[in-house]
């Protein structure tokens, strides 16, 4: 009977990939979930529960930047951590996972929205504006119009998009990109700082579907819940068409062809390159 091996089969499981079904993939997944979750926890019961207007607190977008510093840090290895449901909309648009993990991701998204606004419900103080009233929670544009609150939406998800497609470019120079991944977490929070302090006070500068869903359907109230849905998805995709077909280095006619057709579109491969090389041989 020969010997046990002392190198046994090590399993890879990638979010760019379809699982096998195995152990290892399903524990992978799970891992996403509560990954996300924590992370979406977090974030939601601070939003919600913090009070801006006491006399001696923060603006929102201080403790805001801080939270989303603090997901990025700790579930960061894991998952990301992505967030929000756009963010893996638009990896699964751009290729760069599959869509089983985008719909695994964005469970963990919603379980975590969840969970952090009903913390955030049972712990809410007396001094809170909106702990008696039927809004508590609510992502309620203020001093601006239907079509204002979509634009500032719309512009929130473009921008943060644009942050995420720039830190994920194959081709951008090794002298912005090296550690780009390990210090992102401080860049992703001063960007929430800066869309926080500058829309927050106009629409909660959500950027986030199932934040807004959820306080929605706890105060059965879903007064312009269409905006912080509808615009920050068309805000991702034109972020994404915009980086990938103009900004990114790769950017190329044969790059474009290949990712909505080629079924097995590598982001690594220069096309342009690829296809100069072809034509010359």
């Amino acid at each position: 009977m020969p010997p046990k091996s002392l190198h046994p089969k090590v399993f890879h499981a990638s979010m760019a990939d379809w699982p096998v079904c195995n152990w290892y993939n399903i524990r992978y997944m799970l891992r996403l979930i509560f990954s996300e979750m924590m992370a979406n926890t977090a974030i939601i019961f601070t939003l919600v529960h913090y009070n801006a207007e006491y006399p001696t607190s923060l603006p929102l977008s201080v403790p805001a930047a801080a939270v989303f510093g603090w997901a990025m840090w700790v579930c960061g290895p894991i998952s990301g951590p992505q967030i929000t449901p756009i963010i893996p909309l638009a990896l699964v648009f751009m290729r760069h996972i599959t869509v089983i993990y985008g719909v695994v991701v964005m469970v963990g998204q919603f379980l975590g929205a969840l969970l952090g606004y009903s913390l955030a419900l049972a712990m809410r103080p007396d001094n809170h504006p909106n702990s008696h009233g039927k809004d508590y929670g609510l992502s309620l544009r203020k001093h601006v119009s239907v079509g204002q609150a979509f634009g500032l939406e719309f512009m929130a998800a473009f921008w943060v998009t644009m942050a995420v497609s720039a830190t994920l470019d194959e081709f951008r120079p090794p002298v912005w990109s090296q550690g780009h991944i390990t210090s992102f977490y401080a860049f992703f929070a001063v960007t929430i700082l800066w869309l926080a302090a500058v829309i927050g006070h106009y629409t909660g500068c959500s950027i986030h579907p199932f934040r807004s869903l959820i306080p929605a359907m706890f105060n059965n109230n879903y007064q312009d819940v269409w905006i912080y849905f509808t615009a920050p998805i068309l805000g991702m995709i034109v972020a994404v068409l915009a980086y990938e077909m103009i900004m990114s280095e790769g950017a190329s006619t044969a790059r474009i062809k290949a990712w909505f057709t080629d079924p097995n579109f590598d982001r690594h491969i220069d096309y342009k390159q690829l296809e100069e090389e072809e034509d010359n041989s």
